[in-house]
């Protein structure tokens, strides 16, 4: 909003760029994942999610923004199932334990708005929300490749 100078309506289109695609991704993902295997699709999602969020933290088109707003949706849409799946997989025995523990790692979406606004407010920049956002998904990124998997 601030480097594009978008009003407040304009703005509000771009969860709805996001949110559409993510549908579209997990839709689509379905297919995908029937033709390449999940930890080859999953560091595939994810490095095109780290390089659409470092794209944004320095872009400031309203249609390049809105295109990354849609790459980010498409690409996390099928994470979090991928990493449930590969989890259940590599441990069937303790499926419920796993269950458990993936749903209370949703909660860390609950806290990371506050470390959001933490660094927008140091940074003086809403680049830095995305810079918190970047940060997991650098993690997951590095994840997806040192985590060994026969699948």
């Amino acid at each position: 909003m601030e480097r594009a100078g978008l009003n407040s309506i304009e703005a509000g289109y771009g969860p709805s760029v996001y949110f559409a695609l993510r549908t579209i991704g997990a839709f689509l993902g379905a297919f995908m994942l029937a033709k390449y295997s999940s930890s080859k699709f999953y560091k595939i999602n994810v490095a095109v999610m780290v390089i659409a969020l470092t794209t944004l933290i320095f872009a400031s088109d309203k249609f390049l923004i809105f295109g990354l707003y849609g790459v980010i949706g498409f690409s996390i849409a099928n994470v979090f199932p991928i990493l449930f799946g590969l989890a259940i997989q590599s441990r069937p025995d303790k499926a419920n334990e796993i269950s458990g523990l993936m749903i209370t790692g949703v909660f860390g979406g609950a806290i990371l708005p506050f470390f959001m606004g933490l660094m927008s407010d140091t940074l003086g920049s809403q680049a830095g929300a995305v810079i918190v956002i970047l940060a997991g998904a650098l993690y997951l990124l590095f994840a997806g490749f040192i985590i060994k998997t026969d699948h």
